[in-house]
């Protein structure tokens, strides 16, 4: 491997060039982890990845197929994990899916579900959790309840229901702590 240092050994036209070999050896970079990141099953890794790409300046064209890829993996990986009660865990990867779109609008277009049906899906999952944390709440397992609307604040932060759910149970607990050590 010959390394050169400054431009010496180039000749005129060759430096002119040479940014431009900079920048597609570095979209081969890329692209090459994104299809690492792709060939483990880890949509929401080369999405996050692709996506702070983007935000870096790359070119949306450079990594069309591989930001596709990335949100079609995605969005089969939510819809398992929400058939098999894994709410949290699908809305998650949803939200990723609907970030990266606001950050390539180019792309947007060309995925697969609206961004109006994924969001239909993560109310969906919210739901869900909230439905099983007022289960446990009502069985009297208010910390659980507590963990189980913590999850939809993890991919829905203005939640109002879960905030609201959150607050009671906590005053509940504190109130039977004061009970049990006024005892």
């Amino acid at each position: 491997m010959v390394t050169l240092t400054a431009c010496e050994g180039l000749n005129h036209k060759e430096r002119v060039n040479q940014p431009e070999l900079q920048t597609a050896d570095t979209v081969r970079r890329i692209q090459a982890r994104a299809r690492r990141l792709l060939s483990r099953k880890d949509y929401a890794g080369a999405l996050d990845f692709i996506t702070a790409a983007f935000d870096n300046g790359a070119d949306e064209r450079d990594l069309s197929r591989e930001y596709l890829q990335a949100v079609a993996g995605s969005l089969v990986q939510a819809e398992t994990l929400i058939q098999a009660g894994e709410y949290r865990r699908g809305a998650l990867l949803l939200k990723g899916v609907q970030a990266s779109g606001s950050r390539s609008p180019g792309l947007q277009e060309q995925i697969a579900v609206p961004p109006a049906e994924i969001q239909v899906k993560i109310a969906y999952c919210a739901e869900q959790l909230m439905e099983a944390g007022l289960r446990a709440y009502r069985s009297g397992e208010l910390a659980t309840a507590v963990n189980i609307w913590q999850q939809v604040l993890e991919f829905d932060p203005q939640h109002e229901a879960a905030r609201k759910s959150i607050q009671i149970s906590q005053q509940q607990i504190s109130n039977i702590k004061a009970l049990k050590t006024s005892d």
